[in-house]
């Protein structure tokens, strides 16, 4: 997804933590983290559930442009996410 993620883990720690925290070996010597997210849903590779916020589904409209489309881990923490503003400025 572009464009890069502004929060969660990988925003406060960047690309290399973020693969060797989230991401799931694809080989003997490699880490990856591709997959496809459905929101509300959690990823069988990555264990990772897609949720959006800030967006009214039944509006179709945003509400909060502080929201973000986020991936969550089993506890609830954000692993990664992209706020609406960046979204809607990129």
């Amino acid at each position: 997804m572009t464009p890069e993620p502004n929060g969660g883990y990988y925003g406060e720690n960047g690309v290399t933590a973020f693969v060797r925290k989230y991401g799931y070996t694809s080989s003997a010597d490699r880490l990856d983290f591709t997959s496809l997210h459905k929101l509300g849903s959690e990823n069988q590779k990555t264990r990772l559930t897609s949720t959006l916020s800030g967006f009214d589904v039944d509006t179709n409209k945003i509400e909060d442009v502080g929201g973000a489309v986020a991936l969550l881990d089993a506890k609830g923490s954000v692993a990664v996410s992209w706020k609406i503003a960046k979204l809607l400025e990129h």
